[in-house]
């Protein structure tokens, strides 16, 4: 039950830190989705594996973490990728 609770947290957080991501780009494109599978799918299969999301999860989590303590605090969280992330995680 922990594991399936943990692999839905970590989908959800994948998810979210790409919308984050997509953020950066202008609001009247989407992501570019391209780019995106370019960079996080690399074995170019067209699919994204278990392993694939948790590694791009891991990336964007440590992009976040900024003290690399291995916690979001209310100074990471407060800032312009973190209120994203709370945006998607509500």
């Amino acid at each position: 039950m922990r594991s399936k609770l943990l692999l839905g947290g970590t989908a959800v957080l994948f998810f979210a830190l790409c919308c984050v991501a997509g953020q950066a780009q202008s609001k009247s494109r989407g992501p570019d989705l391209d780019a995106f599978m370019q960079q996080w799918d690399p074995d170019h299969d067209g699919t994204m594996s278990l392993d694939e999301v948790k590694k791009a999860a891991d990336a964007r989590f440590d992009a976040l973490d900024t003290d690399h303590e291995g916690t979001l605090d209310k100074k990471e969280l407060g800032s312009k990728a973190g209120k994203a992330l709370m945006r998607m995680l509500q």
